[in-house]
């Protein structure tokens, strides 16, 4: 019989709202404390799986440890991203950590993500809006719009299914911490597990212009880096943090998968800027690198999965984003041909994945590979 314990958490509820005093109707999240049963366990059950000196956010390396538990990734709870240190969290009660006015507030939104962020939030880009935080029992307090209770409700499902409590502390199920290659001036860097949404999703714009790799492929993330390198004046030595892998099974994913699935809609949104200049073919192939990110992003378990297998649209992306690089375009878009450091990139995403995934492009029809 798996033992149950209940965990009150804050999760927040979209919708369109007036505060009093204002005359402004804004996007926010109504935030209340939610009660679920999940897994209780002695820590007798889980066993190390990695320890990582890291980014935990731009600017900061700390420390991480990582452990494993039935084929699944787990971190503890309360982690501060400056420091690395841990305040274990009880799950009885409302989790005051993150009430209003305290430091650790909006660390929400990297503990527990689905708590927050709302799919409203997701922009065509990839970016997230990060909508108010607002009492549900605010005075004064106008809803005008139906609270999305069957989004939130798919939220609150992945938050069950991913919280542990371990000798009456809150830990969560989390992504593989991973390499993220770049070019000299960035490094190859190791971000941690707890850093993953701050870096990919926060600094979005400058993350997808790198590859992912998990941590036993440095070999790779090297030569990604070289890649990359090619044509530079400029770049730094960055030395590489480091770390320990005890159970590889639960840090590995596929690197071209989870690569394509965050870079593509902010590939997709930066090149439709240019499809005036572009051919037919270029056009053709922008329509299947279009069509094959919204399949992996409405295929995604959140919007930080956990594991990425192989995947047939993460080649159509890289195939898409070589011809269209190679796009020789048609020259008539008053705003002027696709900027050289864009078509550098996109020519260098494809490079990547025929180098060092090995595989060939799949026979596209309609944007999806042929059986």
């Amino acid at each position: 019989m798996i033992a149950k314990a209940r965990v009150e958490i804050p999760v927040g509820t979209y919708a369109v709202v007036r505060q009093k005093g204002s005359r402004k109707d804004v996007d926010a999240l109504l935030m209340r404390t939610m009660a679920l049963e999940v897994e209780a366990v002695e820590s007798r059950h889980l066993r190390p799986a990695a320890e990582i000196s890291g980014w935990s956010q731009p600017g900061a390396v700390v420390r991480e440890a990582l452990w494993s538990m039935d084929g699944r990734l787990f971190r503890q709870l309360g982690f501060d991203y400056r420091t690395g240190d841990v305040a274990p969290l009880d799950p009885r009660g409302p989790l005051g950590r993150y009430a209003p006015g305290s430091p650790f507030h909006r660390d929400l939104t990297d503990e527990m993500p689905d708590a927050v962020m709302s799919a409203h939030a997701r922009r065509r880009d990839g970016t997230w809006s990060y909508f108010d935080w607002v009492p549900a029992a605010e005075a004064g307090l106008r809803v005008l719009s139906d609270p999305d209770e069957a989004e939130t409700n798919q939220r609150l499902v992945r938050l069950q299914r991913r919280l542990l409590v371990v000798d009456g502390a809150l830990w969560t199920e989390c992504p593989p911490p991973r390499l993220c290659s770049e070019n000299r001036y960035y490094g190859v860097g190791v971000i941690l597990s707890a850093g993953v949404r701050r870096m990919l999703v926060d600094s979005n714009d400058v993350r997808t212009m790198g590859f992912q790799f998990p941590l036993d492929r440095v070999e790779d993330a090297m030569a990604c880096q070289a890649i990359a390198d090619e044509g530079l004046a400029h770049g730094r030595e960055v030395p590489m943090p480091p770390f320990e892998i005890f159970d590889r099974d639960v840090v590995t994913f596929d690197a071209a998968a989870a690569s394509a699935f965050q870079m593509g809609p902010n590939v997709v949104a930066k090149t439709a800027e240019y499809l005036a200049n572009l051919s037919d073919d270029g056009i053709e192939a922008f329509m299947e690198l279009r069509a094959a990110s919204a399949r992996m992003t409405a295929a995604a378990d959140g919007p930080l999965p956990l594991r990425f297998e192989p995947n047939e649209d993460a080649a159509i992306i890289h195939e898409a984003c070589g011809r269209i690089a190679a796009d020789p375009g048609v020259g008539v878009d008053p705003t002027g041909p696709m900027p050289e450091w864009l078509r550098t990139t996109l020519g260098q995403f494809a490079r990547r994945h025929e180098e060092l995934e090995g595989g060939a492009p799949p026979d596209l029809v309609s944007g999806r590979p042929q059986p």
